[in-house]
């Protein structure tokens, strides 16, 4: 019988301490790429959404100066695209809004055109001012 208590009260302590710590405090999430879910090389483009098409696209435009035809890309999100906040918490097209900060992995077929239009492999919405 002691010995069953003196593990319910390590477990107990276990999970006081566990509890006890304080939430990280917003924008200090440094979660990997593997963690995240998406593909561990650089992101095709870290920008932010210029705006969202009626037929679902969406127009990413880099951050920094590129030539025109490199500075945005009509990207299309399919159901195997990859969408989650810097968080780690799942998200869907729909969060992916005008103005929403984002980091994006393209995928092989790319077509030619300026901007360039590209399906999209993984999304991560970054917090905003980042």
């Amino acid at each position: 019988m002691l010995r069953f208590v003196r593990r319910f009260l390590i477990l107990v302590c276990a999970i006081h301490l566990g509890c006890g710590k304080s939430p990280a405090a917003p924008g200090a999430y440094a979660l990997s790429n593997a963690t995240l879910g998406v593909p561990d090389s650089p992101p095709s483009l870290i920008g932010v959404v210029a705006a969202v098409q009626q037929d679902g696209r969406v127009v990413l435009e880099r951050r920094g100066s590129q030539a025109e035809c490199e500075r945005a890309a009509i990207v299309s999100l399919s159901a195997s695209t990859r969408i989650v906040r810097r968080s780690g918490v799942a998200a869907s097209a729909t969060d992916v809004i005008a103005g929403q900060p984002v980091s994006a992995w393209f995928g092989d077929v790319e077509l030619r055109s300026c901007p360039v239009q590209v399906g999209a492999m993984a999304i991560v919405l970054e917090p905003s001012g980042s």
